[in-house]
This record gives structure tokens, C-alpha cells and sequence, in this order.
């Protein structure tokens, strides 16, 4: 179970109580949690603030007679419904609502029922969910457990000793010490000991509390509810930030506001900055406010890089005191800028950089966050804006810098006589000279497209240990060379490749300096790019001669030499020797300039699409990759993996689910299920280069970790990089069972809403350079607008911005961005920062490669001008003046 971020539905509440011929008022008790007014609850109740807080959360409400009941118990029902809502899965229950389930549950609760099945929240195999019955704390810890995705823990937590642990069940004395050992549930003093008091049937006062403590374990961020660090206080107006600082949100504070640190009431006086606040609000009012302080914020002390001894692994830092102090970096530091990870060696003098000490003094992280002078005024031709007189260049860094220059600016510009200003194009590579803040003069060291290339040859001799290459020119002569520690390695596909990764046979560019190689690109193979692999099953294998006769997809045999330091992988482990590899084994090769197989990737499952499942008999027919349709056993016993599902059996195959089986004899042991879905990107990995973070189309938030075992591919880019991935970028993720086997960027289009045709299923939208496209939304297509989903394009309107992705059923995935009106006060001096009448926005380089018009549209806004500004995943996507 992956941990959950929020969407906040209206959960209509009348048949969660109705068992008890009670039914609550929510709009009533929605109004009564926010202002704590329940008759029964009175202010130092000991569970107050938890009755509080859930009423706000929409997790539970009070009754029509103005009670919220804290004393009466809770049915399993009643109280896994409260554990749905808690994860956010409100509106994916939905969904579920016609799936079968062996229970007899109002139709109100068929869906939550059908998905804690499937989440595995409750399991039909072990027999102890009963609708009506009471919860007992037995119970209850068991789904606490699952909730917050811990049963892997259980069996393995330090046991507690209750004075009445013998009473608790077998069953549940594993997930009771792991309950414990989260600090969700407790037990009771009496006399000496502590009682647990098992089958002790749980109150709503208690089952509120359990789901407050259970938070730190889930993503509960929503539309009004929102973890952020507190930035400042100032009168009735308090102001929140996200961890990197680039996000503010400030809510009004009212007397009705509730103020807690932890468990203990407290006032908004007493708030700590940085402190990690839970705020709950309602129409930009805070609510609710709890300091929590899961995690605390990270906090970097400042400075110029003054001195860099790369060999030394050492730097020389000006603090912001001005004192120069020297630190060694640690082995395993962070060292990057962005969301780029860097070496030291990229590192200049003059660099304006952020850091952090482990215990033993040692830098442990160092990122870059302004370049030296000298380095921001090279970079690439971006802009030239003649009106103005501005040229804006794009850093090596990414970010865009903006000079000005004048009539009498010098172009040194090879090849051109008399070139000017207007001679320079996107992309071409300059210097700048600068006077009295005004460019003085502009050398294009490179034009655009042209780049200064190094030498090319083959590898003949590598030795990682020793930092050598032999290598053969294009003349033919042979030459060997001293590696560099810090020369740059690149390999098409490879994250992070070393010297180690190239191999002989190899063709390669590389540059020299000193007679030392700087860099070294491998230009012929990629480590994991399924383009250039042959695929089949193996025909025949002689292992002494190193032979391999592949019997390909379309039925033609080919014989190829295996080389002696092939890379061989069978079901993503490594092996070193032909022994490995047997008949009939489906494998993808590659090969080397001379035919030659380098790399083997093999598999020892069987590939089929499902065909028909009968589950009585266990009898599976599926149809082979060569066509065969075949009729199997299945062990009663079997071992599905489905990803994203718990609890999986033979009910959970769809007919033409492509599936990977192994055998024992004639009876399937395991089935590995192939699922694809689509994710929105909302971050790029950070500091670590092959992970991104991705939400799905329920709103629940995932990492997905691109590694060389996943096919990666990008539109346009013939061997992409994680960095080539946006936030915001679609992609369809595929899972081979519990393993991500693809990652694939899925074109969208981007732009505004032309026109909706409901009855013909069509929107047309035009993107920013005002092409216009027409999108046919098919059966299953979703709209997401804010926190809820629907299906029909009715809701759509022309001037809507939009995301429009291709859905993982052939559907489309829209999504409406969020709409912005406010009035225009200033922009930052560095140009990547809005400030607004509501709040101020940061600029991602990505919004300026989007909205080509943006620089110009930016110079001429006045304070008190009317503007939109459209967010997606709270960054900005466009802005627009309103007139």
C-alpha cells in the first residue's frame, strides 16, 4: 500500500450510522465540529481536539441533535468507512461500487467495502470482518496496521506486556505490538501493570484519536487541509511555506481559530518559526492549527565558494560572517543545484552555495544556488529584445539572465563582418563583458546547433583500477591515456556511468587536456535502451564455443558469438557465466559493431495474455507469444502479484492482461500480472537523479525509481535522461507484477478551451502559439477540477486551461488547471518571482520555455494590472493580463 494523498469529497455519512436508527446532519455537524459546539463534548474533554479535527477533515460528523456521541461504540463497519475517508479513498470507493463482495453491507457502503479488499485493509480469507458487529480494540489495531501500511512489521515488533496478553488473540498480537510500537493505540493502567483490555468494544472518541495519531503516516494534504513551516505571524494573518521556501500561503487568523502544539492547546503567540504546522481552513480562514513537526525543516547555512581542491575532496567556504573556513566533503555527500546532481569538479570559484555538516564536521550536503559572476555571464543566446534593448542568456545552470545593452555593444562574432546584436540567434553560444552593469561586449564563442567536439577512436585496452584507456584513431593509430578522477563519462541510458561501465570494442568522442582524458562519451551502445535489442528465445546453446542460436519473434534463427565479458541478466540478477542461460529461455540481446552479442537479458518465465480464468476448476487459458493458445493447472497454492493490489487471487485476472508465469511441471506456481497507469509528474527526484514523484489519477502520490532495468523513453529524445522529465509532464508507467518494467512520456496537449461539444464527445483547445487541436473524449475519459473527478465534458468550459494526456484505456486523462485573479504589485529584480495582491509565485525556467511571450508580457504589467495566473500541481503554467 503506497502512501495516499488526499482528495477531500463530500462523504455522504446517512448510512454509515442508519444500523443504529440514527442518521447525522452533516451540513450541521460540519458546523459544529468547526466551532467544537457539540452538546456532549465540552472544551477540556479529553478527546476534544481530535473530534475537532476530524469534523474539519470531513473524516466523521455529529448526529442531527446537535451530539457527536464520543462514548458510543463503533461497528467494523462504522469503523473502517472512518479509515477510508482518513486515506483520502472516498472518491475512488466510488468505483468499486458494482464489484462483487461476500458480505451483506447497505449499498451505501458497497464501494468502501469492495475497495478495503482490495487495498487489503480487510481480507475475506480470514474470516473476522462482521458489518454490525462492535469493533474491539483487537480489531481495530489489526486495521490501524493496515492503514497506515505496516503490516510487514508485524511478527517482527518488540512484544508488549499487558497484564492481560494472554486474552489477546493469536491473531492479533502481532499487529497490537506493531500498533502499539507506532504509538496509535495504548493500553490502561491497573494497579502496577497495563491492561489492553482486547476485546473491549472502541468508542468514537477512541477511534478518532487513533486515526489523529495515524496521520503522520499518510499524505492527508487537500483543498483546505495543508502541511506547510511557519513563516511568520504578523497580526491576524499567518504565513506557511512549503520546505524549499518557494511556496507561501497565509490564511486569516479569527477568534474561533484552535491553536495546538501536539496534544496541548496553546496560542498562535507561542508558534515557533519553522515550525511544521497542520492548518485546516475554510474560505482562507485557519480553522484548525497543530504543530506537528513530522519533519522538521531543513536549515543550510549560507556562503561563497572561495577555492575548490577536487583531488583533496576539499573546499574553502565565505560564511556569511565573512570568515573563510575550510571543510573536507564527505564521501557520501549530496552535492548538486536543483534538481541536478553535480560533481565537485562543476564547481567554480566565486559560486554561491548552501551547505550542511554531518556529526563529524564534514560537509554532507552542497548545493549551489547562485553562480560566480564569471559563470553567469556565459551561457546560450535566449532572447535578444531590440525595443528594450535586452538580452537574455540562459546559464549553464538553466536559469535566464537578463542584461542590458547599448548602441555602441561590441560583437565578437567569427565569420561575420561588422556583425551587431541583431546578428545573434537562440542558441548560440556567448561571453559577456559587462561596464557599469551595461554589456560592453558579447563573443560568440559558438554558434547554434555547432558545438567544439572532441576526438573519436575505438577502445582497444580499459583498466578501471589503473585510469587508463587504449585507444585507436580514426588514422589508425593507437594511444594510450591517463583517465582523469574527475573526467566526465557518458554512456547513452546509464544514470551515473563510470570508467567501468565502458567497454572494449566501444566506440567513443573524447577530449584530452594535459594528456589527461577530461571526458569520454561511449557513442555506439546504450545500456537499456530496447530499440537496438533483438528479442526471441534461445534455440540452441554451445556453451563451449560461446554460440547462442536465437530463435527471434517472427521465427528466423540467427547464430551469434557471445563475448567473453558479455553482460548477462536473468530476471534483472547478474551472472557471469553461459551455465546460466538454458533452452528455450526468452531473452533480448545486443550486439557490438561486430556482430557479436555484449549484452544478453534473459528470462526464465513463460509471456502469455490471459484468455479465459476459471476459477473453480483453477484452470488459467492464455495465449502464447507464438500464438499457441494453451489451457493450464493452477496451483492451489499460487503466488499472484498484481501492483497496487493487495491480497491478490485468480478473480483479480482481466482477459487480455499480459502476464509472465513460471511452472512447476504442468501447474502454474506464479503469475506476475502486467498493469500500466498514467501518472502526472508532480516532482523530479531532487538531489537523487533517477526518481521522480508522480500522482495518479486518484490524487495518491508515488515514486517511481528509473533505474537500468526500466525501458525509459521520451518523445524526441532518442536516449533520455531522468533530468529531460518536467514537473507536469505526463507518463504512463508499466508494472510487471510489483516491478516497474517501462516509463514512457505521454504526449499532452496544453493550452485553452475553444469550444465543448458534449453531445459529439469533442473539446477543441489551443495551446500557446495558437494552434488550435480538436480531442475526442472517449468512454472513460476523466476531468479533474480541483479536488473532484468527473466524466462528462459538460463540466468544461471555453477559457478553461487544460492538460490533456492519452488515458491508459485509450481515454483521455483532462485536467483543469487552477484559475488565479488577482492584481499585479511587483516582480523579483532576478526576474523568477511574481508578487501578487494574494501571494507571490515563483517562475520555473519551464514556464519561460512554454510562454515565449512571458519575458515582454512580465516588463510591461503595472502595479494594480489585472492578472490570472493558472496553477498545476501548484506551479505555475501560465500567466495572463486581464484586461
Amino acid at each position: 500500500m503506497k502512501r495516499i494523498t488526499r482528495t477531500i469529497v463530500p462523504f455522504t455519512l446517512a448510512g454509515l450510522l442508519s444500523v443504529n436508527g440514527l442518521l447525522p446532519a452533516v451540513a450541521d455537524a460540519a458546523s459544529n465540529a468547526a466551532s467544537g459546539q457539540f452538546k456532549d463534548v465540552s472544551a477540556n474533554h479529553w478527546a476534544s481536539q481530535y473530534i475537532l479535527k476530524m469534523g474539519l477533515r470531513d473524516v466523521v460528523a455529529g448526529y442531527n441533535d446537535g451530539t457527536f456521541r464520543p462514548d458510543e461504540s463503533v461497528t467494523q463497519l462504522q469503523a473502517l468507512a472512518m479509515v477510508v475517508r482518513n486515506m483520502g479513498l472516498t472518491e475512488e470507493a466510488k468505483k468499486y461500487e458494482s464489484t462483487a463482495i461476500p458480505y451483506s453491507v447497505p449499498d451505501w457502503a458497497k464501494g468502501s467495502v469492495a475497495l478495503a479488499i482490495s487495498k487489503g485493509l480487510i481480507k475475506p480469507t480470514e474470516k473476522n470482518f462482521y458489518p454490525d458487529m462492535p469493533a474491539s480494540r483487537a480489531w481495530v489495531a489489526q486495521l490501524m496496521v493496515r492503514m497506515i501500511d505496516k503490516e510487514s512489521e508485524v511478527g517482527k515488533a518488540s512484544s508488549t506486556l499487558f497484564t492481560d496478553g494472554s486474552s489477546i488473540p493469536d491473531w492479533a498480537k502481532g499487529y497490537v505490538d506493531v500498533a502499539v510500537a507506532n504509538d496509535l493505540i495504548s493500553g490502561y493502567k491497573e494497579g502496577a501493570g497495563t491492561a489492553f483490555k482486547p476485546n473491549r468494544a472502541v468508542t468514537r472518541a477512541e477511534m478518532v484519536t487513533m486515526l489523529s495519531k495515524g496521520e503522520r503516516f499518510l499524505k492527508i494534504e487537500s483543498a483546505n487541509t495543508r502541511i506547510g513551516y511557519l513563516q511568520s505571524v504578523s497580526g491576524n494573518t499567518l504565513t506557511l511555506t512549503d520546505e524549499s521556501g518557494k511556496e507561501q500561503y497565509r490564511y486569516t487568523i479569527t477568534s474561533d481559530t484552535q491553536f495546538y502544539n501536539g496534544n496541548v492547546k496553546t496560542t498562535s503567540a507561542n508558534l515557533g518559526t519553522d515550525s511544521q504546522l497542520l492548518v485546516i481552513s475554510e474560505n482562507g480562514q485557519a480553522r484548525y492549527v497543530e504543530v506537528i513537526n513530522f519533519k522538521q525543516k531543513s536549515k543550510y547555512d549560507k556562503a561563497v565558494l572561495e577555492k575548490v581542491f577536487i583531488e583533496a575532496n576539499t573546499v574553502v567556504l565565505r560564511l556569511a560572517d565573512g570568515k573563510l573556513q575550510t571543510y573536507t566533503i564527505a564521501k557520501d555527500a549530496v552535492i548538486g543545484a536543483g534538481m541536478d546532481r553535480l560533481k565537485l569538479s562543476d564547481f567554480v570559484n566565486g559560486d554561491e552555495v548552501e551547505f550542511r555538516l554531518n556529526t563529524d564536521g564534514q560537509v554532507s550536503e552542497l548545493f549551489r544556488t547562485g553562480l560566480s559572476k564569471a559563470q553567469s555571464l556565459q551561457g546560450s543566446v535566449y532572447d535578444v529584445d531590440k525595443q528594450n534593448k535586452l538580452l537574455t542568456i540562459k546559464a549553464s545552470s538553466g536559469k535566464l539572465e537578463t542584461y542590458q545593452y547599448s548602441d555602441i555593444t561590441y560583437v565578437e562574432y567569427k565569420g561575420k563582418r561588422f556583425p551587431s546584436i541583431e546578428d545573434l540567434l537562440p542558441g548560440d553560444e556567448v561571453k559577456l563583458e559587462l561596464t557599469n552593469g551595461i554589456v560592453s561586449k558579447v563573443v560568440v564563442e559558438a554558434e547554434a546547433g555547432k558545438t567544439n567536439g572532441g576526438d573519436v577512436g575505438t577502445v582497444k585496452a580499459i583498466s578501471d583500477k589503473d585510469r587508463f584507456v587504449t585507444l585507436q584513431g580514426e588514422d589508425g593509430k593507437i594511444q594510450a591515456y591517463t583517465v582523469a578522477q574527475n573526467a566526465i563519462i557518458t554512456l547513452n541510458g546509464a544514470l551515473a556511468p563510470t570508467l567501468a561501465d565502458v567497454k572494449v570494442g566501444d566506440k567513443v568522442e573524447f577530449k584530452v587536456q594535459k594528456d589527461m582524458i577530461t571526458s569520454l562519451a561511449v557513442k555506439n551502445r546504450t545500456v537499456y535502451n530496447n530499440k537496438d535489442l533483438l528479442s526471441g528465445s534461445i534455440f540452441a546453446l554451445d556453451k563451449k564455443n560461446r554460440i547462442l542460436s536465437l530463435k527471434t519473434t517472427n521465427g528466423e534463427l540467427k547464430a551469434y558469438e557471445v563475448v567473453s565479458n558479455a553482460e548477462i541478466l536473468i530476471n534483472g540478477s547478474s551472472k557471469k557465466e553461459l551455465d546460466a542461460l538454458d533452452k528455450d529461455m526468452n531473452v533480448s540481446i545486443q550486439l557490438n559493431e561486430d556482430n557479436k552479442i555484449i549484452y544478453i537479458n534473459a528470462d526464465n518465465r513463460v509471456r502469455a495474455e490471459v484468455v479465459r480464468v476459471n476459477t473453480d476448476d483453477k484452470l488459467l487459458t492464455v495465449k502464447l507469444a507464438t500464438g499457441e493458445t494453451k489451457v493450464y493447472v493452477v496451483d492451489p497454492k499460487v503466488d499472484i502479484t498484481i501492483y497496487d493490489v493487495r491480497g491478490e487471487d485468480l478473480r483479480d485476472l482481466r482477459i487480455g492482461d499480459k502476464i509472465a508465469m513460471k511452472m512447476n511441471g504442468n501447474k502454474i506456481t506464479d503469475i506476475e500480472v502486467e498493469r500500466s497507469f498514467v501518472y502526472r509528474v508532480t516532482e523530479n527526484g531532487g538531489t537523487y537523479s533517477n526518481r521522480l514523484t508522480v500522482q495518479d489519477e486518484n490524487g495518491r502520490s508515488h515514486d517511481v525509481i528509473i533505474d537500468s532495468r526500466v525501458t525509459f523513453s521520451i518523445p524526441g529524445i532518442p536516449y533520455p535522461r531522468v533530468s529531460d522529465v518536467k514537473k507536469g509532464d505526463v507518463l504512463r508507467a508499466t508494472y510487471l507484477g510489483d516491478d516497474l518494467k517501462e516509463i514512457a512520456i505521454v504526449p499532452n496537449v496544453y493550452g485553452q478551451v475553444v469550444s465543448v461539444s458534449p453531445e459529439m464527445g469533442r473539446i477543441v483547445v489551443r495551446d500557446l502559439n495558437g494552434v488550435t487541436s480538436e480531442v475526442t473524449a472517449a468512454y472513460g475519459t476523466t476531468i479533474q477540477i480541483g479536488d473532484r473527478q468527473y466524466t462528462n465534458i459538460n463540466v468544461l468550459k471555453p477559457g478553461d486551461r487544460v492538460q490533456v494526456a492519452e488515458a491508459t484505456n485509450g481515454a483521455k486523462s483532462i485536467v483543469v488547471l487552477t484559475k488565479v485573479e488577482t492584481t499585479f504589485n511587483s516582480l523579483d529584480p532576478l526576474g523568477d518571482r511574481i508578487y501578487t495582491a494574494k501571494q507571490s509565485y515563483y517562475l520555473p525556467d519551464s514556464l519561460f520555455n512554454r510562454q515565449v511571450n512571458l519575458q515582454s508580457l512580465l516588463r510591461g504589467l503595472r502595479k494594480g494590472d489585472n492578472v490570472a495566473i493558472y496553477l498545476l500541481n501548484n506551479e505555475v503554467y501560465e500567466i495572463e493580463k486581464v484586461n
